[in-house]
């Protein structure tokens, strides 16, 4: 994407599949989801059938990092435009993804 600085890939505990996260950075960057004087991390998360590429995301993004917060934006399985590994996907009540990621913060 032209509008996030880069993007994770994360393998799921079970080691079967993945999920990304785009990031955001206010400033240069310090370490994968922190940058120099940033006043924090915000985590964005995209609706259902949506992706951080929609205009809800990065409006959110950019308007978080223009206040001087790095943003992370997750793709649930499935919706980063790659197929998954396996055949399960989100869902409304999937929190796996979510739950992980906020784990290795």
């Amino acid at each position: 994407s032209i509008f996030w600085d880069e993007r994770c890939r994360i393998t799921t505990h079970c080691n079967n599949d993945f999920f990304t996260a785009d990031i955001k950075y206010a400033g240069s960057k310090k370490t994968l989801y922190q940058s120099d004087d940033s006043k924090g991390l915000v985590v964005l998360i995209h609706g259902l059938e949506s992706n951080s590429n929609s205009s809800l995301s990065t409006d959110m993004a950019n308007a978080y990092v223009n206040e001087g917060y790095d943003t992370v934006c997750l793709n649930f399985r499935g919706c980063c435009g790659v197929p998954n590994d396996t055949l399960g996907g989100y869902h409304l009540g999937f929190t796996d993804d979510l739950i992980q990621f906020l784990t290795i913060l």
